[in-house]
């Protein structure tokens, strides 16, 4: 039987992913800042108007890999925040992602520390963030905060998670454990909610993180079953 020919909208979602998925591989190999449009263009053995009219530049491309990536871990984590019935817990877990993420790999602290730093890379990053904390707040039948105050709160949030990312990047080693504690506590002032049992909180996050088998930007967030990181 002959294979019906892709359609148009096909193609285009087969070229953006070959754009994003070659563009990983040199952000990987090269570093982010001496990889050029033209290396992705050449490796991915494409045309310049296929890059240019899917994406302004390789900062949007970034942008891209990294919130499509935090998106995919916090739709498949979901379910089990929801079954956790604790909302605080919820709110951390997006930061927490990112935060464990960087201490076990510096080179991701610097892909993702790169979107953190800049105002035209953080504007998806911050929609994600936004949706999730109001998705949880409905289920939990917290009642709305006003959207501007809501949007300011989220965007401090961000910046906090950026600082600790931007630290791992730049070597840090402090456990992961206190950034996490730091960040739930930050969390939780903007939240105006109490800090009970700080440290339970942060065991489950570390838990979920390492027992829901995690694929984040190709890094395995998994823990072996001897104790040793699964690197």
């Amino acid at each position: 039987m002959v294979k019906n020919k892709p359609t148009l909208e096909e193609k285009r979602d087969i070229a953006r992913k070959a754009i994003l998925d070659v563009s990983m591989e040199l952000f990987y190999e090269k570093g982010f800042e001496k990889t050029t449009t033209r290396d992705i263009i050449t490796k991915a053995g494409i045309l310049n108007g296929s890059l240019y009219n899917r994406f302004k530049n390789k900062d949007e491309i970034l942008a891209c890999i990294i919130n499509e990536a935090l998106a995919a871990v916090l739709k498949k984590c979901s379910t089990i925040l929801e079954a956790e019935r604790n909302l605080l817990l919820a709110s951390v877990f997006p930061g927490a992602l990112e935060i464990y993420a960087s201490s076990r790999f510096p080179h991701l602290a610097s892909l993702l520390y790169e979107v953190h730093r800049k105002w035209s890379t953080i504007s998806m990053y911050l929609e994600i963030n936004k949706g999730w904390r109001l998705a949880f707040s409905e289920y939990f039948g917290v009642p709305p905060m006003d959207p501007e105050l809501a949007n300011l709160k989220i965007i401090s949030s961000a910046g906090s998670v950026g600082n600790i990312v931007g630290y791992y990047a730049d070597g840090g080693t402090l456990d992961v454990r206190l950034a996490i504690r730091e960040h739930a506590v930050q969390v939780a002032t903007m939240m105006g909610v109490p800090t009970i049992d700080l440290e339970a909180l942060v065991d489950r996050l570390i838990h979920i993180i390492e027992n829901s088998e995690i694929i984040f930007l190709g890094h395995d967030l998994r823990r072996e079953l001897d104790g040793k990181f699964n690197d």
